[in-house]
């Protein structure tokens, strides 16, 4: 034990007298266990794990249908047929709105069949859990997640026995969900449950999902299943195959309707979405390359290191040292650099966690917990990679200088002095090459995101206030909407601060808002509207109120907006772009020409029949088309003139102050009818960021990788190469010695330093353009994979890096005395 202490203060020594190696050791250490620890946490809590399901190895989905889905009655004859599951249950979704003595909002829930909780394992907080006897009874009563009980009814434990209305229905709460399951998917954070048999026959109007047990199409329960004990998947999964043989045989589907029996394991885990999967991978590989390049820095320094080190090994080797004593004393200093940098890793660990741990908009009012979980594993093997970079090339060094002939070593003079670095050019090689591959798909993700959530520059939204409601989940006909509508629109008006007020079922603002539904179809009136096929040019069509324009910040170029008398019993009257009237006339002229208005696909009494409008107007185009972005196409119709039930209505506020606005905007409302539920309600510019905020979040994580990445690699491309020009020192005065300019010199210094980041860089841009070509095959917009500015920006870093490394070791060596130099020799 004293020689062990003996050992540690002996290496502490050594840190405390090497105050750069020390510092770029433990700075590596701590940032590459703990970022690559924190994101990875982060991204397996959001992505892949489970939330709240106990034993979840044992939960499947089963499915026999498109979607992953399957119809009631494929359910119940599955149920009562399989032998391989304790118990299975059936879910679907639902968005409706809820009214609470709390006041009214839109929630997203689920209705499940009798044994769903039972299934999940999941015990109540408060009261009970929904079984069997409510769905025979066709009970209308609730239970709500613990999250909602704290954050929404705050958490009042005398909540169960009151009465919730669902929907316009009545609901009684009978209990809370303990813990912190909201659904299986994660990216629907369910708030209610209720069993299905209470899902109203007109449920696809207000609540927004289908729901009947006594149907064979369509299919759209979610199945899931827990396995007996002893019951392995592939034994579960032929069960199901030769049950679903006997339905279609005894019940079968029409040509686009066929069944396909399958089973998932790890139900409890998100389904596969290639989209989450794909940014998952993305951030994991950029996680993967730090750590690496953590890895890779401490390897060269310890390298560095203990290649100056190895005369000193020699000496002591000689004067009777023995070799497991030196190889003690490196182990002892490998492991005070593991545990100063891991102390600091897990400070900056918990500091990210708890910077991660936050709500993340999806946009529609809706958010997504986000409780990352630390991944001890990943801690523990981050720390024993770089444990094992430290081991490995700090070792070799010592192997090296006590393995050989003692006199040899000591007689090699220059060679110990000058040694070969190889090995230190391979790995300063294969860290630019990480770093340069990482910036470039950093850099091509920045642009994918900037082409999705462009703005428009013709329209200002930042003094807009914005409130939608979704009538149709409230359970209000269009005679109520339009009255209700019309005395909140007049009472707006009247409000001192409020410029302009107006009505829509989109905005016209990138894609970003209701705009996101590419909805209409037209076509000049010379040409016959077919709805089965594309004959027209696709645009969003917005129905808005006469103020929309001057509201929302729509110029009109020629002709004139929309009035009071576009009403109902008027003709049909339109607005169009620029953009869109030039691609459906090849002019912008078109003030009194007509065009049929229709919707592509199969006729459904929900869309209005095609119909003949008249073009009053030509609008200013909103945006402006790049090589990324192709721009939007818009019509504007009065609202007056159509109605969609289950088309969300938007009341937009132009003013100098949003954020009152939207408190005003809700008073409104509520005082006008207080159990109507407001799905989204803010300001312009944070809601038409909402629906990309993930996207935004997730790209600027990337980059911050690439960032973290790149100054590691910066600072071990300093460290090393200053190191071994340092080394050099004496080889360089041999050489002025024997008649070298000093300017070749300093030349020499500088090509050899900048020789392996030259090599990095281009191994690192070419798996960049096959990294870029991919990424370019996966998203929609236009973004070149050889983009000249990125790739001539990326590598300066490095350069840069690399000739101060180079430059300020180089001129010192070239102005050293050769005879102070070779005195030692």
């Amino acid at each position: 034990m004293r020689q062990l202490l003996a050992d540690v203060r002996l290496a502490l020594r050594r840190l405390r007298n090497a105050p750069i190696f020390t510092l770029f050791a433990v700075a590596s250490l701590a940032l590459g266990i703990g970022v690559s620890t924190a994101v990875y946490s982060a991204v397996r809590t959001l992505f892949w794990l489970p939330t709240g399901v106990p034993h979840q190895e044992q939960l499947v989905a089963v499915a026999s249908g498109p979607h992953a889905g399957m119809s009631g009655l494929d359910f119940q004859d599955l149920r009562a047929q399989q032998s391989s599951f304790t118990a299975l249950a059936a879910s679907t979704r639902f968005r409706t709105a809820l009214v609470s003595p709390h006041g009214a909002e839109i929630v997203l829930g689920e209705a499940v069949s009798a044994d769903y909780f039972s299934v999940m394992q999941l015990a109540p907080l408060l009261g009970r859990l929904p079984g069997a006897s409510d769905q025979r009874e066709s009970a209308h009563v609730v239970v709500v997640s613990e999250r909602y009980w704290r954050q929404q009814l705050r958490a009042d434990r005398d909540v169960v026995g009151r009465s919730l209305r669902l929907g316009g229905l009545p609901f009684e709460i009978v209990g809370v969900v303990r813990g912190s399951f909201h659904g299986l998917d994660r990216f629907f954070t369910a708030s209610v449950w209720i069993p299905v048999t209470a899902l109203p026959p007109d449920a696809p109007s207000t609540f927004g999902a289908w729901g009947d047990l006594t149907r064979r199409q369509p299919a759209v329960f979610a199945v899931h299943g827990r396995l007996r004990p002893g019951v392995v998947a592939a034994r579960a999964a032929n069960d199901v195959r030769v049950i679903g043989q006997r339905l279609d045989a005894a019940y079968p589907q029409g040509r686009d309707l066929r069944r396909d029996w399958t089973l998932r394991e790890n139900a409890a885990r998100p389904a596969d979405s290639e989209m989450a999967n794909t940014i998952a991978g993305m951030i994991m590989t950029g996680v993967g390359v730090l750590l690496l390049i953590a890895c890779s820095n401490l390897a060269n320094l310890a390298l560095a290191k203990g290649t100056s080190r190895s005369e000193e090994i020699a000496v002591r080797s000689a004067l009777g040292a023995s070799r497991s004593r030196l190889i003690r004393e490196q182990l002892a200093e490998a492991f005070a650099v593991v545990v100063l940098g891991g102390a600091l890793g897990i400070a900056v660990l918990y500091r990210l966690v708890d910077y991660f741990t936050t709500d993340l908009p999806t946009g529609g009012g809706q958010t997504i917990p986000l409780r990352p979980e630390m991944s001890l594993e990943v801690f523990v093997g981050s720390a024993g990679g770089v444990l094992l970079a430290l081991l490995v090339f700090g070792l070799w060094p010592a192997l090296q200088a006590t393995g050989a002939d003692v006199r040899a070593r000591l007689g090699s003079g220059l060679a110990a002095t000058s040694p070969k670095w190889r090995l230190h050019r391979n790995l300063v090689a294969w860290q630019v090459c990480g770093c340069v591959a990482l910036l470039l798909v950093a850099a091509m993700t920045q642009q994918v995101i900037g082409a999705i959530g462009r703005q428009t520059p013709l329209v200002t939204h930042d003094t807009l206030a914005i409130a939608q409601i979704e009538f149709a989940l409230n359970a209000r006909d269009e005679a109520q909407t339009r009255r209700i509508v019309d005395a909140l629109l007049a009472s707006l008006r009247t409000q001192p601060g409020i410029q302009r007020v107006a009505v829509s079922d989109g905005l016209p603002i990138g894609a970003l808002f209701a705009t996101m539904r590419v909805d209409g179809v037209l076509t000049t009136d010379a040409e016959p509207f077919n709805r089965a096929r594309d004959v027209g040019k696709s645009a969003s069509v917005i129905a808005g109120s006469p103020e929309l324009f001057d509201t929302v910040g729509v110029q009109i170029r020629r002709g004139r907006g929309f009035t009071i008398a576009d009403d109902a019993a008027s003709p049909r009257v339109a607005v169009l772009t620029e953009r869109l009237a030039r691609s459906l006339f090849r002019t912008t002229d078109v003030v009194g020409r007509s065009a049929i208005l229709g919707k592509a696909g199969r006729l459904s009494p929900r869309y209005p029949a095609p119909a003949t409008v008249t073009i009053v107007g030509v609008a200013a185009d909103l945006d402006e088309p790049t090589r990324t972005y192709r721009g939007d196409q818009f019509v504007f119709v009065p609202w007056a003139q159509r109605y969609e039930r289950g088309v969300p209505v938007i009341v937009t506020a132009r003013t100098r102050s949003p954020s009152a606005a939207v408190g005003t905007l809700r008073s409104m409302i509520t005082r006008i009818d207080p159990d109507l539920a407001i799905s989204t309600a803010g300001t312009g510019s944070k809601l038409l960021q909402g629906p990309i905020f993930i996207l935004r979040v997730i790209s600027g994580l990337s980059t911050a990788l690439c960032a973290i990445a790149t100054v590691l690699a910066m600072a071990g491309l300093f460290g090393v190469l200053s190191h071994v020009v340092l080394l050099r020192t004496r080889e360089m005065a041999i050489r002025i010695a024997l008649g070298a300019d000093r300017r070749r010199i300093f030349r020499l210094v500088l090509v050899d330093g900048l020789r392996p980041v030259a090599k990095g860089i281009a191994l690192g841009a070419t798996i960049g353009i096959g990294a870029r070509l991919a990424v370019r095959a996966w998203v929609v917009t236009d973004v070149s994979a050889a983009e000249p500015l990125v790739f001539a920006l990326v590598p300066v870093p490095f350069i840069l890096a690399a000739l101060v490394a180079c430059y300020l070791p180089a001129a010192r060596a070239a102005r050293v005395d050769p005879n102070v130099a070779l005195r030692n020799l």
